[in-house]
């Protein structure tokens, strides 16, 4: 019988490797037996995901832990759905686009709801500032690394080195714990660690969910040098581009 998963199959992302690829073969298993396809598993993982954020609104301890399950979830059916696809041999440009769109918009679900829920429990505005500055960071972040390895790249060859160039991956010890802290999947994993220290160490500063907002007021600035960053990497990339011409 065909293996569900090639044991030479490499991850490179780091969760995925460490944390997600030991939990999925067990949901893979499930959705090859309903007679999944590797898309059917991506549209749930959309479900889940956005679910996971709208659980964030609610300041009630129970719904936002079932909410951080959920958000780990996100990882764990985005491996299933690879493994699917591997197995059923249904690979497609339109699944790699289909994922994509799915990470794009759940990622702001996410973020927009728990500024929502903030700002529900406070009244305070500023907390819909905070959602929105989430999304524009992260929505940038994401444009620049993945329209301009598309738009500037001459082959796909160049497309490859290009990404490679505009990513932080692992050259060095601080790099290596910004991606794993400070990337929207170290977010699914990380966010429910704050979630449990707002619930065993309550009223910190006088702040409900303090730990859960200082997370995610460090993760907005990380994320802003990063989009800093790449926008000066695609500057001389793009001058590099023009001097090959």
């Amino acid at each position: 019988m065909k293996q569900i998963r090639d044991p030479n199959h490499q991850y490179s992302e780091f969760y995925t490797n460490k944390v997600s690829k030991h939990f999925s073969l067990i949901f893979t298993r499930f959705f090859l037996k309903l007679g999944m396809s590797a898309n059917a598993v991506t549209y749930l993982m959309w479900i889940v995901g956005i679910a996971g954020g709208v659980c964030l609104i609610y300041p009630d301890w129970s719904t936002r832990l079932i909410g951080c399950i959920l958000l780990f979830l996100i990882n764990v059916l985005d491996t299933s759905d690879g493994e699917v696809a591997r197995y059923l041999d249904t690979c497609s440009p339109f699944g790699v686009i289909l994922d994509k769109i799915v990470h794009f918009t759940t990622n702001q679900v996410i973020y927009f709801c728990f500024a929502f829920g903030l700002y529900l429990e406070s009244a305070n505005e500023l907390w819909v500032l905070l959602g929105f500055g989430l999304i524009f960071v992260t929505t940038s972040d994401d444009i620049l690394k993945e329209l301009f390895t598309v738009q500037a790249a001459n082959s796909s060859e160049n497309a490859k080195k290009t990404k490679l160039q505009l990513s932080y991956n692992k050259s060095s010890l601080l790099q290596f714990f910004v991606s794993i802290s400070f990337a929207n999947t170290g977010f699914y994993h990380l966010f429910g660690i704050f979630v449990l220290l707002d619930l065993i160490i309550p009223n910190t500063a006088g702040q409900r969910f303090f730990f859960e907002i200082a997370y995610v007021l460090i993760y907005l600035f990380v994320n802003l040098v990063k989009v800093l960053i790449r926008y000066k990497k695609i500057q001389k990339l793009t001058r590099n581009n023009h001097a090959d011409l």
